[in-house]
């Protein structure tokens, strides 16, 4: 599982689903014990995110889906920077 990075909190996970939902991303269950859940990327298809047991504050994100995931990370923080104004 090489390209991968642990950079989603496991608490954010249902706001990430929120945040793909609004932004019309397909993401399904995932398969197996370790996929968490499977996000269709438009350039990559279907990309995972893993539990992981050493580290169980944080899923592992494979790379192809980085770009996902920095963005939802940089808009969540814009958009908790505008409602403590």
């Amino acid at each position: 599982m090489s390209g991968l990075r642990s950079t989603l909190h496991v608490n954010k996970l249902e706001s990430f689903k929120l945040w793909m939902d609004v932004n019309g991303i397909s993401y399904r269950p995932g398969n197996g014990g370790y996929q968490v859940i499977q996000v269709l990327t438009e350039k990559n298809g279907w990309q995972c995110i893993y539990e992981r047991h050493d580290m169980p504050q944080h899923y592992t994100v494979q790379a192809k889906l980085m770009h996902l995931v920095k963005r939802f990370i940089r808009e969540s923080k814009i958009n908790q920077a505008i409602a403590a104004q």
